[in-house]
C-alpha cells in the first residue's frame, strides 16, 4: 500500500517533468526555400524572379504555449541596410 503511494506521485513528477522539458528548449531551424519575387500591376507582368530565402534560428515556446523566434532570414541578391551583427530577428507568434 506505502508503494503505491510513492510510485503514484513519482510518476505524475516524471511525466511533469518530461513535458516540462520538451516545452523548455528550443528546437533548431535551419531552412532553404525557394520562392518567386515578382511586382503587382498590369505593366510589371514581365517582372519575375527566381529568389533563395534561408531561414536560420530557434523557435521556442513557453509553458503558456506562445511561440518565439529568434534568429536571422536572409533573401538573396537583396541588399539589407542594416549591418551585419544587428540582423537578428524576435518574431512572436
Amino acid at each position: 500500500m506505502k508503494n503505491k503511494f510513492f510510485v503514484i506521485p513519482l510518476l505524475i513528477a516524471v511525466t511533469f517533468g518530461v513535458i516540462l522539458s520538451l516545452k523548455a528548449f528550443p528546437k533548431q531551424y535551419t531552412v532553404n526555400l525557394v520562392g518567386v519575387k515578382y511586382q503587382l500591376g498590369a505593366e510589371n507582368n514581365y517582372f519575375t524572379k527566381p529568389i533563395t530565402i534561408h531561414i536560420d534560428g530557434k523557435l521556442y515556446q513557453s509553458i503558456t504555449g506562445s511561440k518565439t523566434f529568434k534568429g536571422t532570414i536572409d533573401i538573396d541578391d537583396e541588399k539589407i541596410p542594416v549591418p551585419e551583427d544587428q540582423r537578428g530577428l524576435e518574431i512572436s507568434f
